[in-house]
């Protein structure tokens, strides 16, 4: 149970997106709002939940599989990602209270929530996932939930507008990433970056790849 509590922010947020997709026609608006918000909030009690593992261990690590040719689904979360899911969740929980009365009368309401949902699960799964080509498709979903949020009023010119600038930027970015985990994996055999094979194949030029996405 110790190392599968890793899962807990991010079955809680998922599951919300489930119940959100599945019952969300029988729902009213603020009654989507507060189901969104209360799995934020089991977000952050699963984040919390692992701090003092975290602080006693270094670190909490749970292998899920291995995929073909050794790549292994693996979770690692220390100080730095417990840092990082703390401020998703946290915030995320924030602003899903926020949205109960600001988007009570807006139409669409089953999609905006499922989306921030979806959004906050895939920025708990980047910075827990050791393994880097889970951490990209992680990065890709936060990048398309960014797009459907930003086009939310898609019929206002300015929305759609923005909405695509983000498409773009998240994506060029992320097309950076990619090449650089590629890059990492070539050379040093490994998509687990707590592989010490993975931080000396490092590179300048690998540096800069990923720090084009940092900046998007």
């Amino acid at each position: 149970m110790e190392t599968n509590a890793v899962l807990i922010p991010i079955g809680a947020l998922l599951a919300g997106v489930v119940i959100l997709l599945v019952a969300g026609k029988a729902l009213s608006t603020r009654a989507k709002g507060w189901l969104a918000f209360v799995c934020g909030l089991a977000a952050m009690a699963g984040t919390l939940y692992l701090l003092p593992r975290v602080i006693q261990n270094g670190a909490v690590e749970l292998s899920l599989f291995d995929w073909d040719a050794g790549i292994a689904f693996t979770y690692h979360v220390d100080g730095l990602s417990m840092v990082f899911a703390l401020m998703a969740t946290v915030i995320g929980a924030a602003i899903l209270l926020y949205c109960i009365p600001y988007m009570a009368h807006e139409e669409g309401t089953t999609r905006f929530y499922a989306l921030m949902l979806t959004f906050i699960a895939g920025l708990v799964n980047l910075v827990f996932s050791a393994n880097l080509l889970v951490a990209y498709v992680s990065w890709e979903i936060i990048g398309l939930c960014s797009y459907f949020l930003v086009g939310f009023w898609y019929k206002q010119v300015a929305a759609a507008q923005g909405a695509r600038k983000v498409l773009v930027m998240t994506h060029v970015a992320g097309y950076g990433l990619l090449v650089g985990i590629l890059l990492l994996a070539a050379r040093s055999g490994s998509l687990l970056w707590t592989d010490p094979a993975v931080g000396a194949s490092f590179s300048t030029g690998i540096f800069l790849l990923m720090l084009v996405a940092a900046m998007a």
